[in-house]
């Protein structure tokens, strides 16, 4: 949500965040960890994911989600769930099924104005020169675009999942 202070909870009951996963992950004693293929949170370069499907921090947010609905909310009150994914964010990592999902299939090209070339403004200039993004092949981008809508893909499974537990418990109408 990029509100700070982090811990702060600016009026939940209940917070859980990405920290938490990660420092879950952290203690774990796994042999693989998430993020570990040295790609920064604004890469643009696609990559399979460090970690399997069951262990990706959406896959993570969804079974709080879940949880949450079927044991620790308090059944006799109205409640509000905040179900928030990092990704379809940099970095494109998708972890298989969902990394092979789109690499081969044809993805249409965006349209792309006038504006996004040589007469955008200054700062966008600046930006995509920072970022280097002036220097991704179109081949790079064609998979990060196809890992982009692996992750999209991830997340659609995922909110499915917290959907169904609201299914379950007859509140999938009402909330």
């Amino acid at each position: 949500m990029h509100f700070g202070p982090q811990r702060c909870r600016h009026g939940w009951e209940e917070m859980i965040l990405p920290a938490d996963y990660y420092r879950q992950m952290e203690r774990s004693g796994l042999p693989f960890q998430p993020m570990r293929h040295g790609l920064g949170q604004t890469e643009l370069y696609p990559t399979l994911a460090t970690v399997p499907e069951s262990l990706t921090l959406t896959s993570w947010i969804a079974e709080q989600c879940v949880d949450y609905v079927l044991e620790r909310r308090d059944p006799t009150k109205p409640f509000l769930l905040w179900c928030s994914f990092s990704k379809p964010h940099p970095p494109f990592d998708p972890p298989e099924p969902y990394y092979s999902m789109y690499r081969n299939c044809d993805i249409v090209t965006p349209f792309i104005g006038q504006w996004s070339g040589e007469e955008c403004p200054e700062a966008f200039k600046r930006a995509r020169e920072q970022e280097s993004m002036d220097l991704l092949s179109p081949e790079i981008i064609r998979e990060a675009r196809s890992a982009y809508y692996g992750l999209i893909t991830q997340c659609d499974y995922n909110m499915g999942r917290v959907f169904a537990a609201l299914q379950d418990l007859e509140l999938f109408r009402e909330t």
